[in-house]
């Protein structure tokens, strides 16, 4: 999820090698051991609820009377927490604008 956002966009082949050098290179693990992480995954799902796919399944499953459950479902972010962010504000922007 925290890489879904490179994405978008094609080529693809450059975006994944980056990320692959990411992850053998240990960026990927001390970017996910600080303290800041949890509340970054906290927004990612909460911008991820946000998409097109997501909000069309919900409109399947309530149409095929299926349960409804959101694996992504989060409460939206609060002033305080938007507060503690600004480290990683660039980052969650691009989040943002992608998913409105």
């Amino acid at each position: 999820m925290s890489r879904g956002i490179r994405f978008r966009k094609l080529p693809l082949k450059s975006k994944m090698s980056e990320i692959l050098k990411e992850i053998q290179d240990g960026e990927f693990t001390k970017e996910w051991e600080k303290s800041i992480t949890k509340l970054k995954f906290k927004m990612i799902k909460y911008f991820a609820t946000k998409t097109k796919i997501n909000k069309l399944e919900k409109q399947v499953r309530k149409s095929l009377k299926l349960k409804e459950y959101d694996i992504y479902e989060e409460e939206a972010p609060t002033e305080e927490e938007f507060a503690k962010l600004e480290r990683i504000s660039d980052e969650l922007q691009l989040f943002e604008q992608y998913y409105e």
